[in-house]
């Protein structure tokens, strides 16, 4: 298992005991494929990226977004809940699965910070 741990000024990889920091085309040298970091902010969220169209779209009985494709993706949103210190109304993705072409990746978020 690799764990990715970045904000907005560093991307640091933990893979074993080791811990490195790299930038995106770091992490996509060691992992061989790409992955859709510009993006993952807004899904990671919960949120499709604005100005980009959406497809296949699917919603839970709560009206929450729970899947749809956008820039060859496949974005599923397999988990949500409240991350303390952030408010009793703020629901977030705590498990997103990305899917491309023959590439899956399943991201599960242990802690917010905004």
């Amino acid at each position: 298992m690799t764990e990715i741990i970045g904000d907005r000024k560093s991307i640091r990889v933990l893979s074993g005991n080791s811990e490195k920091p790299v930038n995106q085309e770091g992490i996509e040298g060691l992992l061989d494929w790409p992955i859709p970091f510009s993006s993952f902010g807004y899904w990671a969220r919960g949120l499709p990226i604005p100005e980009l169209s959406i497809r296949h779209a699917k919603y839970d009985a709560e009206d929450r977004l729970v899947s749809f494709q956008q820039k060859n993706w496949t974005i599923s949103f397999q988990g949500f809940r409240t991350f303390p210190g952030m408010g009793d109304d703020t629901i977030l993705p705590s498990r997103i699965e990305l899917k491309t072409k023959n590439r899956r990746a399943v991201v599960a978020v242990a802690h917010w910070v905004i």
